[in-house]
This record gives C-alpha cells, structure tokens and sequence, in this order.
C-alpha cells in the first residue's frame, strides 16, 4: 500500500501551485498526515471529512470531488492500485447540514458517541474551542478526546457527526501519549499535529481551507509552540482538573512569591511582579479565561504595586541588599520554559463540573497523586 507522502509527492508532480483542489491535497497529505500514515480509501475519506468542515469547500464540493477523482484515478494507475472495492462516496454526492440549535447537536452526539463505546468507557461532552464540542471518553487505560464542529452527514442511510480527525490520545496517568500523532484544532481555522517524544516535540501547524503550512518546528517542549500549548491548556480545562496542571500551578506559584515581594519592598519587588503579570495576564486571556483564583490574584497583585509605586513616589528609595535566594523561582513565557507540560494531570474534573467554585488559599499545595480508581 502507498504511503500518505507518496500521494504527496504525485500531487506535487502535477504543479499544485496551478490548482486550487491539488493544492489542498498536497498539503493535507504533506503536513496534516503523519510520515507513517497510509494512503487508501480511509485516508481519502478523513481527506474529505476535514474539507467539508470549510464552507468553500462545501460551496465547491463538485470542484473538489472531480479534480480528485481525475487525480487519483491517475495515482492508482501509476501504482497499480485497485480501489474498486472501497466504493468511496465523494461529497458531490454528500448530504451535509448544519446545525443551529446546539443543544440538538450535542443530543445527537451523545447518542451517537454512548451508542459505540467500548466495553468499561464512560462518556461526556462539553464545551470546546469556538463553536466545536470535545466528545470526551475515558475507561481504565486512559483518555481520548475529540472535537467536532456541528455539522451532520448523511452516509448510507445514516446520520454521522462530520469527522475531522482532531483527536487527542492521554494515558491512565491523564499525560498526553507519546510516540503518537496528536491532533488538535486551536482555534482561528489553526489546526495542529504534534508528536511528543522522550525530549523533544515535533509539530506542524496549518490554517484555513487549503491547508496551509503555518509552521514545523521540533523543540525541547510544547511551550516554545505558544499557539499549540495555550490552545492545549485552555481545551483541558474542559475535562481535566486545573489545580493539579503544571502550568497553572507555575503561575500561581509566580503571583504568590511577586506579591510576597512587593509585601516585603524588596528591591526588585517591582521588576518583578510587573513579568509575573505579564505572564499570568496573558495565561488567563489565551488558557484559563475566567479562572476566579488567577484573576483574583492579578487584581491583588495590580494593586499591591500601585500602592509600592505610589509609596516609592513619595518617599526617598532605601537601598537593601539583593538577596539571592528571594529571587530563587524563574519566571519564564511558554516559550522559554525548559519543561515539558505533557506532565501527567492527576484527575479528570470531578463529574465534569464547570461551575464549581474554587475555595481556599492553597491549593498549589495540594499532594500530587497518581491516578487510582478516580470518582468519574
């Protein structure tokens, strides 16, 4: 069987920079494909599926189907490939609607997702990014998540939510796999493949309804890839608990000890807690939006320095030593972090509860456990 890259290639024998439709397809089976993955009738089929999420493409759906079929009729003649078996549907033919009502929609899809669990996988659906729904599953060998956008096929009789093939795979300890292709939408028409190695992360972004290349890039950890990780972080929130993610417990950590030091006028008091809220703001707007304890001590912290730059104004400065362990703890963006946040999460959000509040000074604190037999 030929591979997914060596569709690719034919594609780019054609001079896809003269075509619309083999455009498309060279760079979905160029960047959105993995190096390993096949080409054959279930390929072509995510191929399309993830097109028809684009409105162009459900507008040009005739354009797409005939360039394809002349493309691969030639491909699988080159190769001497027999698909007459795969009775493959292109979406001239496809039904498509759109939902409006999103209440009907994730209806639809808890009966259609509950009707195919596997023996022992419990099932929930919550919100996503933008319009999309993360069909959420989960048993005792870990979790897998999925986004779909709402729209509804009609395929032999039946009705299917449309599949993009945005799934994201985690292990029994709830951290991401790796040695797997992850694939995640991030909002903005920006999808993401990303791969998570022993000490490095491979991944490609590509945007909009040709599949464009944004970026590839492989680095040390997935916050150097601040597209991919804020839409990462903010996405998990929906199905895993946000006290025990690194990350959020890093920016916590980093407000407390700004504002230990502005309490303290230590010297670079104000330096410091000025990165520490650049750092904290900008993870409440892209990953936890609305999270009452980082926005609680944001605002503390903003008035704190006011109140130190209002004194330091009205007062001559007192010189004090630097000491160096004060300023022990790094501040540092996703960017420039050292440590890969594919750290395992310790539970899944109790019941899925969105609107619980959250109580208590400490819960950076809390004892990170292994995951046994959690309460879902």
């Amino acid at each position: 069987m030929a591979s997914a890259r060596t569709f690719a290639q034919f594609i780019y024998s054609q001079n896809p920079q003269t075509n619309t439709v083999r455009m498309t397809l060279y760079n979905y089976f160029r960047h959105v494909c993995s190096e390993q993955e096949s080409f054959g009738p279930a390929s072509l089929m995510r191929f399309y599926q993830h097109s028809m999420s684009f409105k162009h493409w459900r507008e040009h759906r005739q354009e797409l189907s005939l360039e394809t079929q002349i493309l691969l009729e030639a491909f699988l003649k080159r190769h001497s490939l027999d698909w007459q078996d795969a009775n493959i549907k292109h979406p001239d033919s496809w039904e498509i609607f759109e939902c409006k009502q999103g209440n009907e929609f994730i209806d639809f899809c808890e009966k259609h997702y509950q009707a195919r669990l596997v023996e022992g996988e419990k099932l929930a659906i919550k919100e996503g990014i933008e319009d999309s729904l993360s069909i959420i599953r989960w048993g005792q060998h870990g979790l897998r998540v999925n986004q779909v956008f709402p729209l509804i096929t009609l395929h032999q009789g039946h009705f299917f939510p449309l599949d993009c093939g945005f799934e994201l795979n985690y292990g029994a300890d709830l951290s991401l796999l790796k040695a797997t292709s992850q694939h995640m939408y991030a909002g903005a028409h920006l999808g993401a493949r990303f791969d998570l190695q022993e000490n490095r992360l491979l991944a490609t972004l590509y945007r909009g309804y040709n599949f464009h290349k944004v970026e590839t890039t492989q680095v040390d950890s997935i916050k150097r890839v601040a597209p991919l990780f804020y839409a990462l972080k903010k996405l998990e929130g929906h199905y895993l608990q946000r006290q025990t993610d690194p990350f959020y417990q890093e920016m916590t950590s980093l407000l407390e000890t700004a504002s230990d030091l502005v309490s303290k006028k230590h010297p670079e008091a104000i330096s410091w807690a000025k990165q520490a809220l650049q750092n904290a703001e900008m993870a409440l707007e892209q990953a936890f939006t609305g999270d009452k304890l980082l926005t609680l001590q944001v605002k503390n912290l903003h008035h704190q320095l006011e109140a130190l730059e209002a004194a330091k104004l009205s007062a001559p400065e007192r010189e004090e030593s630097v000491s160096s362990w004060a300023l022990g703890a790094t501040l540092e963006t996703p960017q420039k972090s050292e440590k890969l946040t594919d750290s395992p999460q310790t539970a899944i959000s109790a019941d899925f509860d969105l609107t619980s509040e959250i109580e208590g000074d400490d819960l950076c604190a809390q004892e990170i456990k292994p995951l046994e037999n959690p309460q879902l």
